[in-house]
């Protein structure tokens, strides 16, 4: 699913899908990048872009939210 260093990023509130990413992830050898639900979708946008996500871990109501973010997602 991931290369060894690549970037995934978590959008979720806490749950325990949240924690099994927050482990699982640096486990897979990926880089977690960590995103904040409060952010706005613009500043979601920006930081995913900036940080070289390839792939975005989300809960369904945030990833509405970034419909047309360019990441591969799941669900």
């Amino acid at each position: 699913m991931t290369a060894p260093g690549e970037r995934v990023a978590i959008l979720a509130e806490n749950t325990a899908s949240y924690v099994c990413a927050l482990y699982g992830v640096p486990r897979s050898g990926a880089v977690l990048v960590h995103a904040n639900t409060r952010h706005t979708t613009d500043e979601l946008r920006a930081m995913l872009e900036r940080s070289g996500v390839t792939l975005l871990l989300a809960s369904k109501d945030q990833l509405e939210r970034l419909e047309a973010v360019p990441v591969r997602s799941l669900t």
